[in-house]
């Protein structure tokens, strides 16, 4: 597959697995993350774990047309203790994916990079935004969004290496990644443009693999052909 155009595919795509994913979510007391987590259970993508105060989640969950009978729940009215509980869920093989609830996103992550307790195991983390934009002809995924605030060469190595690597499952073959940078060109007084210079030379090279690396290059000639040709 060259690229998704938009949701409906994606979810077409993930309905075709033979078993759904199991999805637990932490302090699972949030409207939104239950609503979400139920149309993707209705397609028979994901098996809801609801983790968190039950008292506050059953009203919440029937209102986004949950069957508690059908969903496991973690009573742990604590959100600390929810969001590690959460953890070691995946930690223990018990679910797959993790998915913010009612917590703020310092907290989870807490627990997600505990070092005793944690899923990292030592390893970078890094934040991926996979996106429709309705006025574009496919979807887009940018990273990293905030996770690795100031990230050195190696660092965006990894970080390209995990989006990568996330796209290549979804089923792309040589996902199309652009190294942005204000400008097309590499100063000397622009570190991301010199590491953008670095990365593409990697991937020549076959140390980043299975994708086609463009950089340093502007946001707009990245994203319009036109604004590319303008600029040639």
């Amino acid at each position: 597959m060259e690229y998704y155009k938009n949701w409906d595919e994606v979810i077409a795509n993930v309905s075709e697995f033979p078993h759904p994913e199991r999805l637990v979510i932490a302090c699972a007391d949030d409207a939104r993350a239950l609503e979400a987590a139920q149309k993707a259970a209705a397609h028979a993508t994901v098996a809801p774990i609801l983790v968190g105060d039950r008292a506050r989640i059953e009203p919440l969950a029937e209102a986004a047309g949950m069957d508690l009978t059908q969903v496991p729940v973690h009573h742990e009215p604590d959100n600390d203790k929810a969001a590690a509980l959460a953890v070691s869920l995946i930690r223990e093989g018990k679910a797959d994916y993790l998915m913010k609830g009612h917590i703020e996103s310092s907290a989870l992550l807490k627990a997600v990079v505990s070092k005793d307790h944690g899923l990292t195991r030592g390893r970078l983390i890094s934040h991926i935004s996979y996106i429709e934009v309705p006025s574009y002809h496919k979807m887009i995924a940018i990273t990293d969004c905030g996770m690795v605030v100031y990230p050195t060469l190696e660092q965006k190595k990894t970080i390209m290496d995990h989006a990568v690597n996330m796209l290549l499952t979804m089923g792309y073959n040589k996902p199309k990644v652009a190294v942005l940078a204000g400008i097309e060109k590499v100063n000397p007084k622009m570190k991301e443009t010199v590491d953008a210079a670095a990365l593409k030379e990697m991937n020549r090279n076959g140390e980043i693999r299975g994708c086609v690396v463009e950089g340093p290059i502007a946001v707009d000639i990245a994203l319009s052909k036109e604004k590319a040709r303008q600029k040639d």
